[in-house]
């Protein structure tokens, strides 16, 4: 597959979220919104959410999927 020379990175979150976001200039995973009680709207089905809190990677055994952050290379993700 090539990759386009400027290829368009989208992640998707809840408008009221950008303040925290602009405020930390950070974007931070589930995990870490968890751990630090950032105020925002969730995006997302909870039980999905809490599953992806506990299931390890196979590449990286020490991190879960909720400790990282979504990115897609689509404007809408397929999980919509």
């Amino acid at each position: 597959m090539l990759v386009p020379p400027q290829p368009k990175i989208y992640h998707i979150v809840h408008l009221d979220r950008l303040k925290s976001i602009i405020a930390d200039n950070y974007l931070w995973c589930d995990a870490e919104i968890l751990k630090r009680q950032l105020p925002g709207t969730p995006i997302g089905m909870n039980n999905i959410k809490q599953r992806r809190l506990t299931t390890h990677l196979r590449s990286h055994s020490d991190l879960c999927v909720g400790d990282c952050v979504p990115f897609y290379f689509c404007p809408r993700s397929v999980m919509l």
